[in-house]
């Protein structure tokens, strides 16, 4: 492992899940988490090996860091997955957030769309993170994506990023309410698996846009999400 210089958005100061998972863990989940920028390829990924990345990331430090990498795959900061016999891990969001040198050498490492295994840390993370392993499953759901979605080339967003492209385009879409659609339906835009969930993002917002709601209640007052994406009545100017 070689580590690379990163940069640090001034926002990922103020990250409040950031901030929240540190406290219930009582870990340094801010810190390490930026260090691990340095330590990935120019695609976001390193090696999962706990003990070498303590090395570069926090050598002076007093703690686990197996416990660390597990709450920051809890909480859907990091993918993990597995090749063959070697394991690797992920930056999500990676691709937002860094300017990648044009020089840097290309990575070496394997895409999580070839990944044999993506490791849900539900079913494979033992008591040593005892905060993470008390979340229910479905936080759990709300931060992994699924094999099949990996094999497709598609990988849904976790809420913080869906949120994070809501506040760059200043709109007025429910992350929660989003993702929470498309995670019910298995990602599909009618019976079409989706492809670009930023995409299905910005017709939302043209939608709410042009005076259509997104979630509408019924007449027996249970509330249903309206998929403008697949809908009988397209909005105005919307063309597909």
């Amino acid at each position: 492992m070689i580590p690379r210089i990163r940069s640090v958005k001034p926002e990922l100061f103020k990250h409040g899940a950031l901030y929240d998972g540190e406290a219930e863990t009582g870990l340094p989940l801010r810190l390490a988490f930026i260090a691990l920028f340095s330590m990935c390829d120019r695609e976001g990924r390193f090696q999962w090996r706990p003990r070498e990345l303590k090395l570069d990331c926090m050598p002076y430090d007093n703690v686990d860091f197996s416990r660390v990498l597990d709450a920051l795959l809890t909480r859907g900061f990091l993918v993990k997955y597995r090749v063959a016999d070697d394991y690797f891990g992920a930056i999500p969001s990676w691709k937002r957030h860094q300017s990648v040198n044009n020089r840097e050498s290309h990575s070496v490492l394997p895409d999580v769309s070839i990944a044999e295994e993506i490791i849900d840390a539900s079913g494979t993370r033992d008591s040593r993170d005892e905060h993470a392993s008390s979340l229910n499953r479905t936080e759990q759901n709300r931060t992994y994506r699924r094999v099949d979605d990996a094999k497709s080339g598609f990988q849904h967003p976790s809420i913080d990023e869906i949120a994070t492209y809501c506040t760059e385009r200043k709109n007025t879409v429910s992350a929660e309410a989003f993702f929470n659609h498309y995670q019910s339906n298995g990602w599909r835009i009618g019976k079409t698996p989706m492809a670009n969930w930023q995409a299905a993002v910005r017709t939302w917002e043209l939608s709410a846009h042009n005076g259509h709601p997104i979630v509408t209640p019924p007449s027996d007052d249970k509330w249903r999400f309206e998929d403008p994406l697949h809908s009988e009545s397209k909005p105005e100017g919307l063309k597909l």
